[in-house]
């Protein structure tokens, strides 16, 4: 019969038995019952034995350069229950190091190339020993470290290249990863990355793994670089007369994100104007028949500086402007002739657009328009476009006037006896629209009888 602590265990009656977890820490004792026919039955009993704890082991580690003249740091763990008493055995290709049982190990020369192990073994009273093994480290030579850099531009679109600097001794293998923010960015392995929109603002770095059999892989790292904004644009536009002596004005439009500085430079004929770097330009005598531009600079801290050109205005002189007038019976079927005025200096060439309500009328773009029925009580307006070689084209505006409506008429009758002493009635029938103001004119053989201009007539 086997005991724990003075109990049997139950189930165990058997000449073996197999120490359990939960025996740890614990006494063990034997229990036999010996007999024989004719003798008293007698138990007898072993010593107490304590059974020897478990120790939790760690797999330990080593840190540190694994090269010649480098130290090797061991790094058990955390066994347990603490405390534990811990020894070290450092190894070469399995083999003890004699000596090297502390725990750091400096790596001689003579390892280069071999794989260095260290052995933990933890002790504690009452405890089982236990001991753990690290991975292995290959001796390797370190590598002349080279400073990796990133070649240029840091904006939206720009291609940037991978410099690695000069590692040693050569030939070496490198490989890349551009980081965007301290973290990779999924599939730029390359040796050139294009910096992509959602790069704008954030921190682009470059990390370069470099290798050499027989020495250590080395990582370098090139500085962070902030990646320029995107200012949003616009195409400025230029307002005013392009005449000598007059203001043009440059409008840069809403850039972004605000607040945006603008700049200016005035252009003629694509050529700088020394000083006409403000938003507005008077324009000179010189610059007549010439093209005049202004090109706008946005900038903004941490953003890449953007700029538009404006369209292109050729600097003209002003015609000397006539007053267009519209002749003839502003009433339906007549016919109308616009006059442009005089307009100069002469010759001028004159196009026309004949409007109703202030829109154009369709087609109508000769000198004479014939009055539509659908004119009636609108308003028509005359507009030309008078222009010269080298003169502003200028739009000239007629005033407008009222057609006059169309009154619908009946022809009238006369009712009564047309006898001497009888007295003849005018019948004028129903004209419209309602109401309608008559009056009248009584005629014999066509000749208007004096006196004779009412209703009735005897």
């Amino acid at each position: 019969m086997w005991q724990r602590n003075g109990l049997p265990i139950p189930g165990e009656t058997q000449q073996t038995y197999v120490v359990k977890p939960e025996d740890a820490l614990q006494d063990i004792r034997l229990k036999v019952f010996v007999s024989k026919p004719g003798y008293t039955t007698t138990p007898g009993w072993s010593d107490s034995a304590r059974v020897a704890g478990v120790l939790i082991p760690q797999t330990p580690s080593v840190t540190g350069p694994a090269e010649p003249g480098k130290t090797l740091n061991a790094q058990p763990g955390a066994w347990g229950p603490a405390p534990v008493t811990m020894s070290y055995q450092w190894r070469v290709d399995g083999v003890a190091i004699s000596g090297a049982v502390g725990s750091s190990y400096v790596v001689k020369p003579a390892d280069l190339g071999r794989t260095i192990t260290v052995t933990v073994t933890g002790k504690k009273a009452g405890y089982a020993t236990q001991s753990g093994v690290s991975a292995g480290r290959v001796v390797t030579l370190p590598l002349q470290a080279g400073s990796p850099k990133i070649l240029g531009s840091l904006t939206v679109g720009s291609t940037l290249t991978a410099d690695a600097g000069v590692w040693g001794p050569a030939p070496v293998d490198i490989a890349y990863m551009w980081q965007r923010n301290g973290l990779p960015i999924p599939g730029e392995t390359q040796q050139t990355y294009v910096v992509k929109p959602e790069d704008a603002l954030q921190d682009i770095r470059l990390k370069v793994f470099v290798s050499k059999p027989g020495y250590t892989t080395t990582p370098g790292w090139s500085d962070s670089a902030r990646v320029a904004g995107v200012l949003i644009p616009q195409t400025p536009s230029v307002t005013g007369p392009a005449e000598p002596g007059k203001t043009l004005n440059a409008q840069p439009g809403a850039w972004g994100p605000a607040p945006v500085t603008m700049s200016y430079q005035w252009r003629v004929d694509g050529v700088a104007i020394s000083g006409a770097v403000g938003s507005s330009y008077v324009v000179k005598p010189a610059d007549l028949g010439r093209t005049i531009t202004v090109t706008v600079t946005g900038k903004k801290a941490g953003y890449a500086t953007q700029s538009g050109v404006s369209a292109g205005r050729v600097v003209t002189l002003p015609l000397q402007a006539g007053s267009p007038k519209i002749l003839g019976s502003l009433t339906v079927g007549s016919t109308l002739t616009a006059d442009a005025g005089v307009w100069g200096p002469a010759p001028v060439d004159i196009a026309y657009m004949w409007q109703r309500n202030g829109l154009p009328i369709p087609g109508e773009t000769q000198q004479t328009y014939v009055v539509k029925p659908e004119d009636a009580l609108q308003d028509i307006r005359l507009k030309v476009f008078v222009s010269k070689p080298g003169y502003t084209t200028t739009p000239g505006w007629s005033d407008s006037a009222r057609v006059a409506g169309v009154l619908i008429p009946q022809t009238p009758s006369v009712t009564g006896p047309a006898e001497p002493g009888k007295t003849l009635n005018a019948q004028p029938g129903a004209w419209g629209p309602a109401p309608v103001t008559m009056s009248y004119q009584w005629r014999v053989d066509g000749v208007a009888i004096s006196g004779r201009s009412g209703q009735a007539m005897w």
